[in-house]
């Protein structure tokens, strides 16, 4: 028809009756409403699909928007409980210092005196740290790049529960550690920076919610190409809502079996810190009865040697 209508060509033949033009009539039109079909049937699978996929980004984005709130609350929060508890011992150690500089104080006084300052020194200190570890580990992102420096695992936990043990006879903790499936004089090289931040707050956590002359036990063990920690006390444990928060970061003062103070920093530290270095952090806890924090290692492409080798 378009090649005749414009003389290009003339068309001499039509239908040759009427039932081959009902016949190409209706070959057109359901020629036509197939395609419009497809057409818009492809149309509106994109359309449901790309409505799926804007809907799922919203969701995440809400996602993201309610950490970012919650992650901003916790600082703020971390920022109060901060000037409220660095507040209250500094005050009174100027009123300690006041009293000695008057020498108000009489000698089992001072000496009373002095073991709380002490008490409060360690707390600070701790918290302290915490904080600052918590603040580099979130500025790094991750980003950093591990350093393995090598070291001896056995004398490594010994020297961390070494560090504490003035804590640990204040409270009268019988400390036992035990090495199983490790040669004492065993050298590796692994994230000892990492590990040290989070055993030394899981030894803390463990020691703060430890009863006077409970019992403590700390294991290391090496089981294939695994390195193990286990860190065991006899505290009051935990119920199944306190243990699913225990590694978000929820800050609140937490006050141990000896009123010692925290901020509730110091599991999220060692969970990030954890999955930082490719380790696996994770717990068992009975209410009443005690918590026991696990800490395992692979050892796979890690370099171990001998002592006395390097």
């Amino acid at each position: 028809m378009y090649l005749d209508i414009y003389n290009l060509k003339e068309v001499t033949n039509g239908y040759e009756d009427s039932t081959s033009l009902f016949i190409d009539h209706i070959g057109a039109f359901w020629g036509c409403a197939i395609f419009v079909f497809l057409v818009n049937d492809l149309f509106a699978k994109n359309y449901v699909k790309q409505s799926i996929l804007l809907e799922n980004a919203f969701k995440e984005l809400d996602k993201k928007v309610e950490t970012l709130e919650e992650v901003n609350h916790g600082k703020n929060r971390l920022l109060g409980i901060l000037a409220h508890d660095l507040r209250g011992p500094i005050k009174s150690t100027g009123q300690i210092l006041e009293l000695i500089k008057k020498q108000e104080l009489k000698p089992e006084e001072f000496r009373e005196v002095v073991d709380g300052l002490e008490q409060q020194y360690k707390e600070i200190d701790q918290t302290l740290t915490n904080t600052l570890e918590f603040v580099l580990a979130e500025l790094g992102s991750g980003k950093a790049q591990k350093q393995l420096r090598q070291f001896n695992p056995s004398e490594f936990t010994e020297g961390l529960i070494a560090a504490f043990s003035s804590r640990i006879q204040a409270k009268g903790i019988l400390v036992s550690f035990e090495v199983n499936g490790l040669d004492l004089t065993l050298q590796m090289k692994l994230e000892l920076n990492e590990l040290e931040v989070i055993l030394r707050n899981l030894l803390d956590n463990a020691i703060k919610y430890s009863p006077m002359s409970s019992r403590l036990t700390v294991r290391l063990m090496k089981t294939g190409e695994m390195l193990r920690w286990e860190i065991q006390d006899e505290g009051p444990g935990m119920d199944e809502n306190k243990a699913s928060q225990l590694f978000k970061f929820k800050v609140q003062s937490t006050v141990g079996t000896s009123n010692e103070k925290g901020v509730g920093l110091g599991m999220y530290l060692c969970k990030s810190l954890a999955e930082k270095i490719g380790a696996e952090l994770s717990f068992t806890s009975q209410l009443n009865k005690g918590t026991t924090f696990i800490l395992e290692k692979s050892l796979i492409q890690q370099e171990v040697v001998e002592k006395g080798t390097f």
